[in-house]
């Protein structure tokens, strides 16, 4: 893969991984309400990511997949549309599985 780097996330990727969040949700879960996802994306921002440890994988600049932990615990793994299939989800799994 090209250059791909794991770190934790920073107060101002906030914006971009709350977008992921939010379009992976809405692909994933089409039996869902859109409104649904689009609700709950400032608790996301202002709630549960906040209060989670991210760690984004930043791909040629963009952030393109993070996970978040709760404690020991594995609360989310979200990977960009565009990106799935292309091994960022196994990335995101062996660094917490590191940690």
């Amino acid at each position: 893969m090209k250059e791909i780097v794991i770190r934790e996330s920073k107060a101002e990727d906030l914006p971009f991984i709350s977008e992921l969040w939010l379009q992976a949700s809405l692909a994933a879960h089409h039996f869902v309400a859109a409104d649904y996802w689009i609700t709950n994306k400032r608790a996301m921002e202002e709630t549960y990511l906040p209060n989670s440890e991210v760690y984004v994988v930043v791909k040629m600049n963009t952030i393109c997949g993070f996970v978040a932990l709760v404690g020991n615990h594995l609360a989310s793994i979200f990977v960009a549309t565009e990106q799935q299939g292309n091994g960022i989800g196994s990335i995101l799994l062996n660094h917490v599985k590191n940690l």
